[in-house]
């Protein structure tokens, strides 16, 4: 569920056939696999390619098969052997493409002997054992034919436990509309929106796109379709909100104005004259606006993301000396910077933050780094994580995306880390965070 109560998956009754190899070879596996597809109208999960070359003892033919075409295959099943029905209830997903990432999919285990239904990616994946409940079995004396004869054995299954989540499920089916469309217009291949809510670090919204349905995916996909979404050059299962690297840009501006209060290097009331760039020897580094923006200090070069500012609060210029990138790399990595913030999905990455150990610097490469450009990665998330401790009262939190687990206790809001700046360091950088939405930003 969402934090609205909206249902996010639920599953639905459904059954599905598995073939015995050995069992079907007498009159031949690939005729039964046919003959089934001809009788119940739908085509399996495998071909007769892949049955010929399967190593395994039995397949998984079917997992979405209806009560009706059930109905229409039993009268069939003394001509079918080594073909048994299974229950296979099928996961289905309202809100599909929009949340698939993080919620994930369900499939079948390939490491099971029998067929057995786990989560394959997101939530799915992450809180599988305590969605999946526990599977119910039974152990049945069979005659020479597979006819069952008698049970000696039998354990009643265990239902699974609802989960809700932090997600606004509609907020998160208009974000994901509005990225479909800037992408679907050719101006960019692929994107991500991450929200948070930043007293408590829930994700709101954590949708990608390009996306996948996973309804196909977790009610029987045949292998040629997954293949073609797997080889999709858009990298539909690709989650760019927790896996995605980019460099962050002037976001890390808010981090870079930190530090530099912090070490020293300048006061909130120093100002510097922007012509527009800054020229060391024969390199110009220039500022976005062409011709400068004139007289700006701290917070006003936060309002307008001034580059020419950050240039020299952070390599020096011009009689300021400037922090340095080995401080620099110090005040990202406090800020989370090359860490995973652990949210609670798999997939997540770490990024990068250059310390000028790893190749030869130079100081223009310490200019761009000022500005989050150059050999920087972050995670959308991590880029948003920060943001909320500027919202939030100085309080860096670990994502999450689960709130409670059956309903009973939400899980406890993680500090990371607090309190990074003095109180006048938070309140100038904040300050000039609330200017950039404001009139001149």
């Amino acid at each position: 569920y969402d934090r609205n109560g909206s249902i996010l998956a639920r599953n639905l009754p459904s059954f599905g056939l598995e073939l015995n190899l050995k069992e079907c070879a007498q009159i031949g596996c690939e005729k039964i696999v046919s003959r089934i597809a001809n009788i119940i109208s739908q085509a399996g999960l495998v071909d007769e390619a892949e049955i010929a070359t399967s190593q395994n003892k039995t397949i998984v033919l079917y997992t979405n098969i209806t009560k009706d075409q059930l109905v229409r295959l039993e009268p069939h099943f003394f001509e079918l052997p080594g073909v048994s029905v299974f229950i296979s209830p099928l996961r289905e997903y309202p809100y599909k493409d929009a949340l698939s990432h993080v919620l994930g999919y369900v499939g079948l285990d390939n490491k099971s002997l029998f067929p057995l239904v786990v989560g394959k990616m997101g939530v799915e994946e992450y809180y599988d054992q305590y969605l999946a409940g526990i599977p119910g079995d039974k152990i049945v004396k069979t005659d020479s034919r597979g006819v069952e004869e008698k049970v000696l054995a039998e354990r009643s299954p265990f239902p699974g436990k609802n989960i809700h989540l932090y997600l606004d499920a509609e907020l998160s089916k208009k974000a994901y509309d509005l990225l479909k469309k800037v992408v679907d217009d050719k101006k960019a291949t692929g994107g991500a929106v991450v929200a948070q809510d930043p007293s408590t670090g829930g994700a709101i919204a954590l949708v990608n796109y390009p996306s996948f349905d996973p309804d196909k995916i977790s009610q029987g996909i045949p292998q040629k379709d997954l293949n073609a979404l797997s080889n999709d050059k858009g990298l539909p299962f690709f989650n760019r909100a927790i896996s995605g690297v980019y460099p962050p840009g002037s976001v890390f501006k808010m981090i870079i104005a930190s530090a530099v209060l912090e070490e020293g290097i300048v006061t909130e009331h120093t100002t510097i004259d922007d012509k527009g760039f800054i020229q060391v020897g024969s390199y110009i580094f220039r500022n976005w606006k062409s011709g400068g923006q004139g007289i700006v200090d701290l917070r006003e070069a936060l309002q307008q993301s001034n580059d020419t500012y950050f240039y020299t609060v952070g390599g020096g210029y011009g009689g300021i000396k400037g922090l340095g990138i080995t401080k620099l790399a110090d005040w990202a990595r406090r800020f989370g910077y090359g860490t995973p913030a652990k949210i609670d999905i798999n997939g997540e990455a770490k990024g990068y933050f250059p310390d000028g150990t790893a190749k030869t610097w130079y100081l223009g490469d310490t200019y761009i780094t000022s500005i989050g450009q150059g050999d920087v990665l972050a995670t959308p998330l991590q880029i948003n994580n920060v943001t909320n401790y500027f919202a939030n009262g100085g309080y860096l939190l670990r994502p999450r995306i689960v709130k409670n687990i059956d309903g009973v206790g939400d899980e406890e809001v993680e500090v990371i880390s607090q309190n990074l700046t003095s109180v006048e360091t938070y309140a100038a950088v904040r300050e000039g965070m609330k200017m950039v939405v404001s009139p001149g930003g």
